[in-house]
């Protein structure tokens, strides 16, 4: 099994130049020259390379997938799904270590407060590039990752600037009002529940109203029907596995697989600080979810929202920066479970 080396275990990717960086000029989109991309900006704050002990801006995190790409352009290729209502790119990666594989699809911060997604997943990226570890390396290399750090790039800047608790997107809902819940927006049975635009949960004037689902469900349909047999909806801060339904009590077709999946991420979890989480099919209910569209519309057979640690803290989606190591490595742990069990059942 191949090992990709770097050059520090604790900083991983460092920018090969600190440099201002503004996250509402246009995002580089992996042509052209970073230099004309990243102008100067007195206001801005250094990019800092990403090292697990604090939460990365958006700026942040693409300067770190810039150089993924560049230093590793035979595994690791940069995709954007379109710009967000303000004009941001919303970007991923794709990591493929062998050809012929099945995929896995990981959307992350769709909802702009839960930062502890979007360093986690960065995290994952990380090891699943750089780990010696031999069970590491084998899930590795068992499937194509398809992966968006960040797909709410609006809300994602705004919380980081303005208003650190704000959820949804930025597009205006009404007059009075801003914004989407964009996992009330997917396509499968949008708009049964919250139809209020100054709702935290407003979900749109109609099913893919907003820019950023839409191009998301654009970006999936491009993938060839089959291909993907895992979607993954990174949340927090409920600490548990959630599974289709949630808009009934009605269990779905591959129920029993699914919760077969989720029990096995959640025993793997907990092996390393002995974190449980617990077993949902739903938080509540509404719908236009993603996880729900992804098995219902694309046909993913394992389908899952996995909701990350926060759970009793008096402010629970501002986990101190001490927890975002400790939280990645056991999701890491998780992952390795969950891909073993969908193994087991045959999907890849």
């Amino acid at each position: 099994m191949e090992v990709y080396e770097h050059e520090s275990r604790q900083r991983v990717i460092n920018c090969k130049t600190i440099r201002h960086c503004s996250a509402n000029e246009p995002t580089y989109d992996g042509s052209g020259s970073l230099s004309v991309i990243h102008k100067q900006v007195p206001s801005q704050p250094f990019i800092r390379p990403l090292d697990w002990a604090f939460y990365p801006t958006l700026c942040e995190i693409y300067a770190w997938l810039d150089e993924l790409i560049d230093k590793f352009p035979k595994i690791v290729t940069g995709f954007n799904i379109g710009r967000s209502y303000e004009g941001r790119l919303i970007r991923g990666i794709k990591m493929s270590f062998k050809s012929g594989k099945k995929a896995i699809f990981i959307e992350s911060n769709i909802h702009a407060r839960e930062w502890i997604t979007s360093s986690a997943i960065t995290y994952i990226v990380k090891e699943l590039l750089f780990s010696h570890n031999r069970d590491v390396r084998t899930m590795a290399e068992s499937l194509d990752w398809y992966i968006i750090p960040v797909l709410n790039v609006d809300g994602f800047v705004y919380s980081h600037k303005k208003e650190r608790l704000w959820r949804k997107s930025r597009r205006p809902a009404s007059l009075d009002c801003q914004g989407t819940d964009l996992n009330r927006n997917f396509g499968f049975m949008w708009g049964k529940q919250q139809s209020d635009p100054c709702s935290t949960q407003y979900a749109g004037p109609h099913a893919e109203s907003e820019p950023e689902i839409k191009q998301l469900k654009d970006f999936i349909d491009s993938i060839p029907d089959g291909v993907l047999k895992i979607y993954v909806g990174l949340h927090s801060a409920a600490q548990c596995v959630l599974t289709p339904w949630t808009h009934t009590k009605e269990l779905p077709e591959h129920y029993d697989q699914m919760m077969f999946v989720a029990t096995a991420f959640a025993k793997a979890l907990a092996t390393r600080f002995g974190n449980e989480l617990k077993f949902l099919k739903n938080l509540e209910k509404f719908t236009g979810g993603s996880k729900d569209w992804a098995y219902a519309v694309k046909g993913i057979p394992i389908s899952l929202t996995i909701e990350l640690p926060g759970k009793g803290r008096w402010s629970r989606f501002e986990l101190p920066e001490q927890m975002i190591l400790p939280i990645s490595m056991e999701l890491l742990d998780g992952f390795m479970g969950m891909v073993e069990a969908v193994k087991e059942l045959g999907y890849i």
